[in-house]
């Protein structure tokens, strides 16, 4: 911790005011700051510099420390930004000179293959070349990838947000999961846990005492939004009631069903198309539901009109 804590301290030293000045219509004079980013249990260093009030990060390099792939088709000058399962390897990228000139670039940026910068999505304001790295606003990228930021000085904590709706928890402390299990057995006697996920969310994630649980049902692994649901509160039993669907789940097991990953980008980008003009996309969601007897796709994609204003949610539903 002391060794980190001076590492931090001699970056902060060095730093100066990073801002960029107009210099001519192509290119601006910036003026680079070394800042300290931290994501998880990660740690690294980046030049950045600020722009009409955005700091501006390295496109490449802090995608790859968020354990995004990055790759460029230098025939259409694109470039696309992947989620990825790998352990994505990543480097400091200091400036080597303090002031220096950025050239404005008109690049196209997808991520996920859906276009985010360019192809008559929403733009702002240019990207900037510097080096042969494109720099972009860190607070429009880091939305779009779901995730939030938090200054202190030149140190800034990336973090993924927290749907307090949605959020999850693994356990209720001192409660005994056996006893509602117990319970929902002599109610139903068909009833065996081991065929469903149970999944427990707070009613208030700053309410300790009253919880949702849910026992789901799953075909293929598609949620049948079938099954259990109770509340807890004050560690005991408060409600309790069984999700029943009209049509039979024990034949629908029995049909097959195909699902790629390229079937999936295809109902992501058909729901990207579905937001209104001249918004821009911040995050999509996918979720396998089975709706009225067919296995679906549900697709939630989170949008705004302006950068900076407040989001909106889009639902598509895209059937196999």
């Amino acid at each position: 911790m002391k060794k980190f804590a001076a590492f931090i301290m001699a970056i902060l030293m060095v730093s100066q005011t990073a801002y960029a000045e107009t210099a001519n219509t192509d290119s601006y004079n910036i003026h680079f700051d070394t800042d300290v980013f931290l994501y998880n249990e990660k740690t690294t260093i980046f030049s950045t510099f600020t722009y009409d009030d955005d700091k501006y990060v390295p496109l490449r390099a802090i995608s790859n420390f968020l354990g995004k792939e990055v790759s460029y088709n230098s025939a259409e000058g694109s470039i696309n930004i992947m989620n990825s399962d790998k352990d994505i390897q990543y480097q400091p990228l200091i400036a080597t000179e303090k002031d220096a000139t950025a050239k404005i670039v008109d690049n196209k940026i997808m991520y996920n293959n859906v276009y985010i910068f360019g192809n008559e999505s929403y733009k702002r304001t240019g990207l900037l070349n510097y080096d042969g790295n494109i720099y972009v606003p860190m607070n429009w990228l880091i939305t779009r990838f779901g995730l939030e930021e938090e200054y202190d000085k030149n140190i800034i904590t990336i973090s993924d947000k927290k749907d307090d709706e949605n959020f999850e928890v693994t356990d209720i402390a001192g409660y005994d999961f056996n006893k509602l299990e117990n319970k929902i057995k002599s109610e139903y006697s068909y009833f065996n846990p081991d065929d469903y996920e149970r999944i427990i969310k707070p009613v208030h994630t700053d309410d300790e005492s009253t919880y949702r649980v849910y026992y789901e049902k799953y075909i293929n692994g598609f949620d049948t939004n079938t099954g259990f649901y109770a509340v807890i509160k004050n560690k005991e039993l408060y409600y309790l009631t069984e999700r029943t669907v009209d049509y039979d789940l024990d034949l629908l097991a029995t049909k097959p069903v195909n699902l790629t990953d390229d079937i999936i980008e295809k109902a992501k980008q058909i729901a990207a198309s579905q937001i209104p003009d001249k918004c821009y996309m911040t995050e999509q969601k996918v979720h396998k539901w089975i709706i009225d007897g067919e296995y679906c796709l549900s697709i939630s994609t989170t949008y705004m009109s302006e950068y900076g204003t407040e989001s909106c949610v889009k639902e598509y539903v895209y059937k196999l």
